[in-house]
């Protein structure tokens, strides 16, 4: 399975949508505030390695430190739980 996505910088907020989409449909969703070091990925054979860990905690920074316009999501957080349907659509 290839994750070559995880290594690719985030340098927009469509950038950073597209990220966190990917992130939902290949189940690695986590919280952006928690350490991307302390999830328990677990032991399956498609847990991330350690290198793909490391690439997906410089994503998240980037996440922010690109200080996005996220527009209704108003963060990274809000886009998420958008995708992931934990919204309720006006």
């Amino acid at each position: 399975m290839s994750r070559s996505w995880i290594f690719k910088p985030i340098t927009t907020r469509e950038e950073g949508e597209a990220f966190i989409a990917l992130l939902h449909a290949n189940s690695l969703m986590f919280h952006f505030e928690d350490d991307v070091w302390d999830i328990l990925w677990g032991e399956a054979a498609d847990a991330p390695t350690d290198v793909e860990i490391a690439a997906l905690d410089l994503r998240r920074n980037e996440l922010y430190e690109g200080q996005f316009d996220w527009g209704e999501h108003e963060c990274p957080i809000g886009y998420a739980l958008h995708i992931m349907g934990l919204t309720e659509e006006e």
